[in-house]
Protein backbone atom coordinates (compact mmCIF):
# COMPACT_ATOMS: atom_id res chain seq x y z
CA UNK A 1 0.00 0.00 0.00
CA UNK A 2 1.35 3.40 -1.01
CA UNK A 3 1.81 6.26 1.44
CA UNK A 4 1.30 8.78 -1.33
CA UNK A 5 -1.13 11.59 -0.82
CA UNK A 6 -4.00 11.30 -3.35
CA UNK A 7 -3.35 13.01 -6.66
CA UNK A 8 -5.11 16.34 -7.14
CA UNK A 9 -5.56 17.83 -10.60
CA UNK A 10 -3.25 20.66 -11.57
CA UNK A 11 -4.23 24.14 -10.55
CA UNK A 12 -5.71 26.45 -13.12
CA UNK A 13 -5.90 30.20 -13.39
CA UNK A 14 -9.10 32.21 -13.66
CA UNK A 15 -8.99 31.89 -17.45
CA UNK A 16 -8.63 28.11 -17.20
CA UNK A 17 -4.92 28.01 -18.05
CA UNK A 18 -2.93 25.32 -16.28
CA UNK A 19 -0.58 26.84 -13.69
CA UNK A 20 1.55 23.80 -12.94
CA UNK A 21 2.04 20.70 -10.91
CA UNK A 22 4.85 20.20 -8.49
CA UNK A 23 6.05 16.68 -7.72
CA UNK A 24 7.46 15.95 -4.29
CA UNK A 25 9.69 12.97 -3.59
CA UNK A 26 9.59 12.56 0.19
CA UNK A 27 8.12 10.33 2.86
CA UNK A 28 8.10 13.10 5.49
CA UNK A 29 4.54 14.33 6.02
CA UNK A 30 5.78 17.55 7.64
CA UNK A 31 7.72 18.36 4.45
CA UNK A 32 4.61 17.54 2.40
CA UNK A 33 2.56 19.94 4.51
CA UNK A 34 5.08 22.79 4.25
CA UNK A 35 5.55 22.37 0.49
CA UNK A 36 1.79 22.15 -0.11
CA UNK A 37 1.28 25.40 1.81
CA UNK A 38 4.03 27.20 -0.12
CA UNK A 39 2.82 25.85 -3.48
CA UNK A 40 -0.80 26.76 -2.74
CA UNK A 41 0.24 30.37 -2.19
CA UNK A 42 1.79 30.26 -5.66
CA UNK A 43 -1.26 28.60 -7.22
CA UNK A 44 0.36 25.24 -7.92
CA UNK A 45 -0.85 21.74 -7.09
CA UNK A 46 1.43 19.25 -5.34
CA UNK A 47 1.62 15.52 -6.00
CA UNK A 48 3.58 13.42 -3.55
CA UNK A 49 5.37 10.76 -5.55
CA UNK A 50 4.66 7.33 -4.05
CA UNK A 51 6.40 4.05 -4.65
CA UNK A 52 4.31 3.08 -7.66
CA UNK A 53 3.79 6.51 -9.19
CA UNK A 54 5.73 8.00 -12.03
CA UNK A 55 6.54 11.62 -12.73
CA UNK A 56 4.65 12.16 -15.98
CA UNK A 57 2.77 15.44 -16.01
CA UNK A 58 5.01 16.98 -13.35
CA UNK A 59 6.37 20.43 -14.21
CA UNK A 60 8.86 20.70 -11.37
CA UNK A 61 10.13 17.93 -9.10
CA UNK A 62 11.41 18.51 -5.57
CA UNK A 63 13.56 15.80 -3.97
CA UNK A 64 13.94 15.70 -0.19
CA UNK A 65 17.49 14.77 0.86
CA UNK A 66 16.87 15.28 4.59
CA UNK A 67 16.78 11.64 5.64
CA UNK A 68 18.29 9.16 3.21
CA UNK A 69 19.82 11.44 0.60
CA UNK A 70 21.68 8.71 -1.28
CA UNK A 71 18.60 6.49 -1.25
CA UNK A 72 16.42 9.32 -2.54
CA UNK A 73 18.83 9.97 -5.40
CA UNK A 74 18.82 6.26 -6.31
CA UNK A 75 15.01 6.36 -6.31
CA UNK A 76 15.12 9.49 -8.48
CA UNK A 77 17.33 7.73 -11.02
CA UNK A 78 14.81 4.86 -11.19
CA UNK A 79 11.94 7.31 -11.67
CA UNK A 80 13.58 9.33 -14.41
CA UNK A 81 15.29 6.46 -16.24
CA UNK A 82 16.32 7.51 -19.72
CA UNK A 83 13.11 9.38 -20.48
CA UNK A 84 12.34 13.07 -20.30
CA UNK A 85 12.25 14.51 -16.82
CA UNK A 86 10.97 17.78 -15.41
CA UNK A 87 13.28 20.32 -13.85
CA UNK A 88 14.52 18.77 -10.61
CA UNK A 89 15.51 20.58 -7.42
CA UNK A 90 16.86 18.74 -4.38
CA UNK A 91 16.90 20.16 -0.86
CA UNK A 92 18.34 19.12 2.47
CA UNK A 93 20.50 20.11 5.42
CA UNK A 94 23.33 22.49 4.58
CA UNK A 95 26.16 20.00 5.19
CA UNK A 96 24.37 17.17 3.38
CA UNK A 97 23.79 19.47 0.40
CA UNK A 98 27.53 20.08 0.11
CA UNK A 99 28.24 16.36 0.34
CA UNK A 100 25.45 15.17 -2.00
CA UNK A 101 25.63 17.88 -4.68
CA UNK A 102 27.91 15.90 -7.06
CA UNK A 103 25.73 12.77 -6.74
CA UNK A 104 22.58 14.83 -7.21
CA UNK A 105 23.92 16.49 -10.36
CA UNK A 106 24.84 13.06 -11.74
CA UNK A 107 21.23 11.98 -11.09
CA UNK A 108 19.89 14.88 -13.17
CA UNK A 109 19.22 17.40 -10.41
CA UNK A 110 19.60 20.94 -11.69
CA UNK A 111 19.75 22.71 -8.32
CA UNK A 112 20.65 21.49 -4.84
CA UNK A 113 19.67 23.91 -2.09
CA UNK A 114 19.65 24.05 1.68
CA UNK A 115 16.29 23.64 3.43
CA UNK A 116 16.31 27.30 4.39
CA UNK A 117 16.54 28.39 0.74
CA UNK A 118 13.74 26.15 -0.57
CA UNK A 119 10.78 28.58 -0.17
CA UNK A 120 12.68 31.36 -1.96
CA UNK A 121 13.95 29.08 -4.73
CA UNK A 122 10.51 27.53 -5.21
CA UNK A 123 8.93 30.96 -5.59
CA UNK A 124 11.58 32.05 -8.11
CA UNK A 125 11.22 28.86 -10.19
CA UNK A 126 7.43 29.05 -10.25
CA UNK A 127 7.46 32.72 -11.23
CA UNK A 128 10.01 32.00 -13.97
CA UNK A 129 7.82 29.21 -15.38
CA UNK A 130 4.78 31.50 -15.33
CA UNK A 131 6.74 34.17 -17.21
CA UNK A 132 7.86 31.58 -19.78
CA UNK A 133 4.22 30.51 -20.25
CA UNK A 134 3.15 34.12 -20.85
CA UNK A 135 5.92 34.63 -23.39
CA UNK A 136 4.97 31.40 -25.17
CA UNK A 137 1.31 32.44 -25.24
CA UNK A 138 2.12 35.90 -26.59
CA UNK A 139 4.47 34.62 -29.28
CA UNK A 140 1.80 32.15 -30.48
CA UNK A 141 -0.70 34.98 -30.98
Amino acid sequence: MSNAVPHKPSSTSADGARLGELGLLTSDLMVVSRVRAAAAQLGWAVRQIGREEGISGIDLLLVDLNRDGSGQLARLRRLTGDGPAPEIVAFGPHMAVLELRPLARAAGVRRVVANSALPRVLKLLVRRREAEAVVAKVTKA
